[in-house]
């Protein structure tokens, strides 16, 4: 493996690890303010809202190191 390999995959654990630290402390805020309120946590919606957000961040990453690439990125 390269450098760049090992780089590389600590990069990917470190954005999951970040990703799930966000779900983790929006959905255990969405509970204590859902129980301050006397409703019932609705997590379902809370998944879905964190799915198009991580997608919609890590599609324009795709697209932004695509257009680096396209416009001089590294030969």
């Amino acid at each position: 493996m390269t450098k760049f390999q090992i780089t590389f995959g600590l990069i990917i654990l470190g954005d999951i690890a970040i990703w799930f630290g966000l779900y983790f402390l929006s959905s255990k805020a969405h509970i204590r303010k859902c129980y301050k309120e006397g409703i019932a946590p609705n997590l379902r919606f809370l998944k879905v809202v964190y799915v198009i957000s991580f997608l919609i961040v890590h599609l324009f990453l795709i697209w932004l190191g695509y257009e680096v690439v396209k416009w001089g990125g590294q030969n």
